[in-house]
């Protein structure tokens, strides 16, 4: 997805648990964060996918997570982690003026690799208008 972020001329700043996998995309254009918070500290809209609640409850709202970045106005969460971790999540960031929006997807790598990727969003309309051209990027929204 990241590739595709950056096929479509968009600047990504990314952070992976999995240095391998964030040289990877530093190979292809992404700029390598040292840590979730200066992600956080640096841009305003910023899209996770991650594979379990807890990794995303710890990347939201933990000690150095999302929550507490400087920049950070809204979280497009591509994951597939169930509703009650969306919903916690969401409801702990719109208390700190941090929009969401949930956009499972599905399509796997092959469909990432080639913008195939189905996206099922849902949030605010606005919000929604606001993060359509980057979906689009990896997928049909």
């Amino acid at each position: 997805m990241a590739r595709r972020l950056i096929g479509a001329g968009h600047r990504v700043l990314a952070f992976d648990r999995d240095p391998r996998a964030l040289g990877q995309l530093a190979a292809a254009g992404v700029t390598a964060a040292a840590h979730v918070r200066e992600v956080a500290d640096t841009a305003a809209i910023i899209c996770t996918s991650l594979p379990t609640p807890a990794a995303l409850r710890e990347v939201a709202l933990g000690a150095d997570g999302l929550l507490h970045g400087k920049a950070v106005e809204l979280l497009i969460d591509l994951s597939t982690v169930g509703s009650r971790a969306t919903q916690e999540v969401a409801a702990a960031l719109a208390a700190n003026s941090i929009e969401t929006v949930d956009a499972p997807v599905s399509g796997g790598a092959a469909g990432a690799r080639a913008g195939t990727l189905t996206v099922m969003a849902a949030g605010r309309p606005a919000a929604l208008m606001q993060t359509r051209a980057l979906l689009e990027a990896f997928g049909k929204v």
